[in-house]
């Protein structure tokens, strides 16, 4: 679909500010993948990188008269987890050697730790490691889950096959366009990342809505899955990017997960719309966390503060 020109309202700028990114690293492979991401990704926010290791096992010693952490104490190897952060750092550095950097150790449960390090991020990113795929209460869930903030989960491992959007940003969007600040997110990236945006719809084709709703446009199925909706805005205010709509029937999770092998990014909603379902996690965010062969980006659809990274 081509996208038409029109006056840009939408504020989405490819050189906008993030703020601060916050990455995880763990000293393993995934957790270097998502520090070399968040590298690139602060250089092309402009925006400062906190890179935080969380140190299992490890007691804080209290300041009491100032109220801060002075040191930690710990049965294993400190030095080591200090070598992490700069290890980490360097190589940061190396990456975006224009980037304000700084380190942070934590310790206690890594989800909550990543949590509490990120209360002043606009973006959090933590690594997928493949032993982690199976499991519901794997850290990148937990982050995903209980974080206001965007979170990116990122495993740089090839696919094995590339998808129909390879290299895009891909999002899923339905009949009123899909969570607000998942498709602002997706739009920001493309931008930045110079690259075209896919928006997936999705229904089960033994649903009579998609017999109904499919049957009653005449066909012209990708008009119905981007400019029928308030997609159209972004589409509108944003020529410069190759916009595709693709109407699939097929669940929204599943077609996302073969839409996005080997994209730039798939942008998820963290919770379903709807004040019923504020409290629930996305089954197509999870879903995604699991199987995507893609960098993942879950945003919380009920928070419009962040939206704008």
């Amino acid at each position: 679909m081509d996208a038409r020109p029109g006056a840009s309202t939408s504020g989405l700028e490819a050189s906008s500010n993030a703020g601060a990114i916050l990455v995880a690293v763990n000293g393993r492979s995934s957790g270097w993948q998502a520090l070399d991401w968040a590298a690139a990704e602060s250089a092309a926010c402009r925006a400062s990188l906190r890179i935080v290791h969380v140190a299992a096992g490890t007691t804080p010693i209290i300041d009491p008269i100032a109220g801060t952490i002075a040191g930690w104490t710990s049965s294993g190897d400190l030095p080591g987890r200090d070598r992490v952060l700069d290890m980490a750092a360097n190589r940061a550095r190396q990456v975006a050697p224009a980037v304000t950097i700084s380190t942070q150790l934590e310790s206690g449960n890594v989800a909550r730790a990543i949590r509490n390090a990120a209360k002043q991020a606009d973006l959090i990113v933590v690594g997928r490691g493949r032993r982690a795929v199976h499991r519901n209460h794997a850290t990148s869930s937990l982050v995903a889950r209980t974080s206001s903030a965007p979170v990116a989960v990122v495993e740089l491992t090839s696919a094995r096959t590339n998808g129909p959007s390879a290299g895009r940003v891909v999002v899923g969007v339905n009949s009123k366009g899909g969570p607000p600040a998942a498709l602002r997110y997706a739009f920001q990236a493309a931008v930045r990342r110079g690259t075209g945006l896919t928006a997936i719809h999705a229904w089960e084709p033994s649903t009579p809505s998609w017999w109904s709703e499919v049957g009653g446009r005449g066909g012209d199925l990708r008009s119905f899955a981007c400019l029928d909706s308030p997609l159209q805005e972004y589409v509108l205010d944003h020529p410069e990017i190759d916009v595709r709509g693709r109407l699939v029937g097929a669940l929204i999770s599943d077609a996302l997960v073969v839409e996005s092998r080997a994209a730039a990014l798939l942008v998820v909603g963290a919770r379903p719309q709807g004040p019923i379902h504020h409290a629930l996690f996305s089954s197509v965010a999870r879903v995604a966390i699991r199987w995507a062969e893609s960098p993942v980006a879950v945003v919380n659809s009920c928070d419009q503060s962040h939206a704008d990274h």
